[in-house]
């Protein structure tokens, strides 16, 4: 998973106009976070100790599809509201 965030100078700042490939892994921002299928749901999970998502921002999950005569993936964006 990627995480619409992007490093400025030492600051890790979130950035609404980034696409999936300009966007930071979501391991590199929140090393204890993580995201689980559960069911039809996506489970965003952070638990490190520290800042946690405070702010609106894009969550990038990439996803596969596979027909009969192939399979394409490509980045979802998903909007991750905290506290909701």
């Amino acid at each position: 998973a990627k995480i619409g965030m992007r490093k400025d100078g030492g600051d890790i700042v979130i950035d609404d106009a980034l696409e999936a490939e300009q966007s930071l892994y979501l391991s590199d921002v929140y090393a204890e976070a993580s995201v689980s299928s559960v069911g039809d749901e996506l489970i965003f999970t952070n638990n490190a100790a520290g800042a946690g998502v405070e702010k609106p921002c894009n969550l990038f999950i990439k996803a596969k599809v596979t027909y009969g005569w192939g399979e394409t993936s490509q980045w979802v964006k998903i909007r991750l509201n905290p506290n909701r």
